[in-house]
């Protein structure tokens, strides 16, 4: 038996046309059974009784109206149901026609849709109601039969990233400097571009500090670094996933017993990334084919997990000092230490300053002639309102329905869960940007092999 909980308000119109609807599902009654939270035995709570039904359920019901969006019970019940996630078909139906774009369920794909086109028509404006509430048991009844299609969240499918920037061509106006990580002025052109244009010729090693929200992802700042340079024609070699890869790939710092220990593993570490043997960074920079690069960028990564652990500055002290005191000739490193915090809030506040003021210690302790440490800390989210600018500032023709199917398409790729949030994910920001960057420049690709 297939469980569907419906989700609606208490309105005299929202109670018309949902008992409108329960009589057309009565014709699969013998493959549904119908929850919805009015059904709650005399003398029980409402709210736990409708928990219950969801929880048991397989498809959920949001009726979804003006009174429907006021009313808390009923947004408590559409929260509770898209934190199922995939567990769950969430198909929202619209009632009455109202404004449904800032819910957190509306990318998901709606009913009724008899015509077929972009956007539902409300139930009420639809000259026969018992059709459009036929042709809703008729979209049901599908996803019952279909337990592949039913085993599914109803997200409307996100279109490819190339067919949208096929359809929403962009100007041929930079590189992957131009699209990774949303242009962060602060953090990126006024600070690690700058610091690292002025001292990349100097005769030192160069040491960054990354440090913000895991969903942030700091290290997308490190990427952008190298790819720029790269692209200017900058020789530099670069940590990767295989000896073809294109990607600045990162490296798990794993603490050791000893800072010695930690090292070692690490030292390996980096080779293996960089496919060559050397006993040193001296011998790395010098005796192998990167003697003639201009620089050799390493990304490490430690978790807040990992700050935890006994002595941990200690190890990071040392491992820094493997690349101080080099030849002229070796100081060519580029190493960044990204440290994600697990959450950046209100909450952690005290925490995340103490970790901050931590690492602002081990940086200044580790200050010498032969390297240059800096640390870049705490950057913003990527707000839908900065993906629409970076989108305008490179679209050949802007129309507000462009900007706006590009965040539909940004927000489909995103768990049910993760949709409420006010920002995004950088990870699905720089797959978008990625691909941008590859519709501007054709040849991206091969340029790249050239490199590698």
């Amino acid at each position: 038996m297939h469980k569907i909980f419906i989700s609606y308000s208490q309105h005299e119109k929202d109670a018309t046309l949902f008992q409108s609807l329960v009589s057309q599902l009565l014709a699969i009654a013998a493959k549904v059974s119908l929850s919805y939270a009015d059904l709650a035995p005399p003398g029980s709570n409402k709210e736990d009784f409708a928990l219950q039904c969801l929880e048991e359920s397989d498809t959920i019901l949001l009726l979804v109206s003006d009174e429907y969006i006021a009313q808390s019970d009923c947004k408590k019940e559409a929260e509770t149901a898209l934190e199922m996630g995939s567990q769950k078909n969430v198909v929202p139906i619209l009632l009455r026609k109202c404004y449904i774009k800032e819910q957190p369920y509306a990318p998901l794909k709606w009913l009724p849709n008899i015509s077929g086109g972009k956007e539902p028509v409300a139930l009420d404006l639809h000259d026969n109601i018992d059709a459009a509430c036929c042709s809703i048991v008729e979209e049901i009844n599908a996803l019952i039969q279909n337990p592949e299609l039913a085993s599914k969240n109803t997200a409307k499918e996100s279109e490819t990233w190339p067919a949208f920037f096929d359809k929403n061509p962009l100007k041929l106006d930079g590189g992957i400097w131009m699209t990774v990580n949303c242009d962060r002025k602060d953090h990126f052109s006024d600070g690690l571009q700058k610091s690292f244009a002025q001292n990349r010729k100097a005769a030192k090693s160069l040491v960054y500090f990354l440090s913000a929200c895991e969903y942030q992802k700091p290290a997308s700042l490190a990427k952008r670094l190298v790819y720029e340079f790269a692209a200017k024609g900058l020789n530099i070699g670069f940590t990767r996933v295989t000896e073809r890869s294109t990607e600045l790939t990162e490296i798990e710092v794993k603490i050791g017993l000893e800072p010695i220990d930690t090292w070692s593993e690490l030292w390996k570490e980096i080779l293996l990334k960089l496919f060559v043997q050397a006993d040193t960074p001296a011998d790395l920079a010098t005796k192998t084919r990167f003697k003639g690069h201009d620089k050799i960028a390493v990304l490490l990564r430690l978790n807040e997990q990992r700050w935890q652990e006994p002595e941990v500055e200690e190890h990071i002290k040392f491992i820094v000092s493997q690349f101080d005191h080099l030849p002229n000739n070796a100081r060519k490193f580029l190493v960044f230490f990204v440290f994600d915090f697990l959450r950046v809030n209100a909450d952690r506040k005290e925490l995340c300053s103490c970790h901050l003021d931590c690492l602002d210690n081990i940086m200044d302790s580790c200050k010498s002639d032969a390297i240059q440490i800096e640390h870049y800390k705490l950057m913003p989210p990527v707000i839908p309102d900065d993906v629409v600018v970076w989108f305008q500032d490179r679209i050949q023709q802007k129309t507000p329905e462009s900007a706006r199917n590009l965040l539909t398409n940004l927000k489909n790729q995103l768990e049910p869960q993760d949709q409420k949030r006010p920002d995004f994910d950088m990870i699905k920001v720089e797959e978008m940007q990625l691909e941008a960057w590859k519709a501007i420049n054709k040849d991206a690709s091969a340029f790249f092999d050239k490199k590698s």
